[in-house]
């Protein structure tokens, strides 16, 4: 992801001693060097309380800050979301979620966001896969508010499956049209064509 100031964002996973896989975050210039203005020396680690956190996406919000969309393992449930924003410098923001951080299960065994974008009106829309206990994997869209809570006006209370009719319905991009509906874009397995193109639209 590359800011308006040409700064560069990269997100990924860290692993740590104790804390097992971490999600990371890294802001460099536009001549390659870390930014140390932000996080720790341009870096910032953050544990979400698993050993397995990890982050797919990145996009910014219009005033800077930094949302970043994954997923984070509970031994109870398995995988589900995870979205993580931070301030302008690299900071958690106190202001979103559970200081900073939200986890969302869909329901499923393995629920992972490997797309994220920012609506005009800051809303906060991510996509990737859950697993069903009957369809397999299928897309999941989940939208939250600016303040990192559920959006009760889209969705189930704000999260949206849809199988696709195959074990294997993996979402892998989104984007927002102007009229504010979502386009979803990933990917359906045929068991007779193989993996096919999917393209799915919902109602903003």
């Amino acid at each position: 992801m590359v800011q308006n100031d040409r700064k560069i964002i990269a997100v990924g996973t860290s692993h740590g001693t104790s804390t097992g896989d971490d999600i990371a975050v890294a802001r460099y210039t536009s001549t390659g060097q870390l930014d140390t203005t932000f996080g720790d020396r341009g870096k910032v680690s953050t544990d979400l309380g698993t050993q397995a956190d990890h982050a797919h996406a990145v996009a910014l919000e219009s005033d800077g800050k930094v949302v970043v969309a994954g997923s984070t393992h509970d031994p109870a449930q398995g995988d589900n979301f995870a979205i993580v924003r931070y301030t302008t410098d690299g900071k958690l923001d106190t202001g979103f979620g559970d200081s900073g951080k939200v986890s969302t299960d869909f329901g499923g065994k393995s629920d992972v966001a490997n797309a994220v974008a920012i609506q005009p009106d800051s809303k906060i829309v991510a996509v990737g896969t859950s697993r069903g206990a009957s369809t397999g994997d299928d897309f999941a869209v989940a939208r939250y508010t600016s303040s990192g809570q559920l959006d009760a006006t889209f969705g189930k209370a704000g999260t949206v499956s849809t199988d696709l009719g195959s074990q294997s319905d993996r979402a892998d991009a989104v984007a927002l049209q102007s009229d504010g509906k979502i386009v979803v874009a990933g990917v359906t397995s045929d068991p007779a064509l193989g993996d096919n193109f999917a393209i799915v639209r919902y109602q903003g």
